[in-house]
């Protein structure tokens, strides 16, 4: 990887840059490593202001993170939705298999439903059902991304707060339908969650502090 220099280049015109800090190969080609100006602009007291690649791909991955986020939600709702479907349907096969040889066939309960639920989708860590950790897991992640990088791109506040709300409405279907509401437990508030999200608040000072002086 070439040296840059002390990151002067980055404040001036593209055909500037390219002139005094290319790398040349064998094959008489040029080219850049690493972040590199993207769109430069001047501002009103003639400067140039650039920004970088890494910045423009930071930015497009916000936007698209909570979109995959919530596809990925809805996809993990079904992949058990679809199993129990299965088992369900292969018994109600069994059943009538007998009911064709004469035999009496006990009525499928909801009951029987749920609990065919419960066995592909338990609320449990490392199952298709989810589990506390899991859950506060994705809050944690979720408010770090808007904390640390919302100053990036301040629409992302926005798009979070609708896809939260798509995404709760899934877990919730979730914990009623898929998991058959699982036995509930006192907790003194959330817990160790709570160290873990003040931690969160404390580092992104020096994050937005980081991001404004060294990459705008």
């Amino acid at each position: 990887v070439e040296d840059f220099g002390d990151g002067k280049w980055l404040d001036m015109p593209a055909f500037v840059w390219q002139l005094q800090f290319p790398w040349e190969v064998d094959n008489n080609s040029t080219c850049v490593c690493g972040c590199h100006p993207a769109l430069c602009k001047t501002k009103r007291d003639g400067e140039w202001t650039c920004t970088t690649t890494c910045w423009q791909n930071l930015k497009y991955n916000l936007k698209t993170l909570y979109i995959t986020h919530v596809a990925l939600t809805l996809l993990f709702l079904l992949i058990p939705r679809v199993l129990t479907s299965i088992t369900w349907h292969f018994e109600l096969w069994k059943a009538q298999r007998k009911q064709a040889r004469g035999r009496r066939v006990p009525r499928y309960t909801f009951l029987q439903w749920q609990a065919k639920h419960h066995i592909h989708a338990p609320y449990e860590y490392l199952s298709w059902g989810g589990s506390y950790p899991e859950d506060f897991l994705e809050f944690a992640i979720s408010f770090a991304l808007i904390t640390c990088f919302g100053i990036i791109y301040p629409p992302l506040c926005l798009f979070a707060f609708i896809a939260h709300c798509v995404e709760y409405r899934l877990l919730l279907h979730r914990f009623v339908n898929i998991t058959c509401r699982p036995w509930p437990y006192t907790a003194d508030g959330i817990g160790r969650w709570a160290g873990v999200v003040q931690a969160i608040s404390n580092l992104s000072v020096v994050i937005n502090v980081g991001l404004l002086i060294f990459f705008q």
